[in-house]
């Protein structure tokens, strides 16, 4: 969200608030909207909670809470070394 936007002397100056999951995404994207011209520059705010249910994830790695399938895999990944 956009709290306040300058342009003066062929500069634009945006201030505002952005999840920190996006932060990434837009830095990404500023030197193809800006020419390669363009800086950004985050500082945490603050906390504040989601709404809807928590966002899940698959595990990346094996289950610590599985002992069998946790085993299983840590013997494949040092027997693969």
């Amino acid at each position: 969200m956009t709290t306040d936007s300058v342009i003066a002397d062929g500069v634009a100056r945006l201030e505002g608030t952005l999840a920190s999951q996006m932060v990434q995404s837009v830095q990404q994207q500023l030197p193809g909207l800006t020419s390669g011209a363009g800086t950004i520059e985050t500082a945490f705010d603050h906390y504040a909670p989601i709404s809807g249910p928590p966002r899940l994830r698959p595990r990346s790695g094996p289950d610590p809470f599985n002992p069998v399938e946790y085993l299983l895999r840590l013997q494949s990944k040092r027997a693969s070394c």
